[in-house]
């Protein structure tokens, strides 16, 4: 679902889903590295603007 949301939207929203998903058993440890792998593919198709608000977690 995360994928599908306005990249705005995604941005806004990673790190509190990466930090929830962290504490998951089975599906969060699959999900955070997909999460971060779209947001990198986020970060470059919008030419680095999205840089700024890069995951911490």
């Amino acid at each position: 679902m995360w994928k599908a949301l306005p990249a705005p939207d995604a941005v806004r929203l990673v790190e509190g889903l990466i930090e929830a998903f962290t504490e998951l058993r089975g599906a969060g440890t699959e999900a955070v590295p997909r999460m971060r792998e779209h947001f990198q593919q986020l970060q470059q198709s919008a030419g680095g603007q999205l840089a700024s608000a890069a995951p911490t977690v």
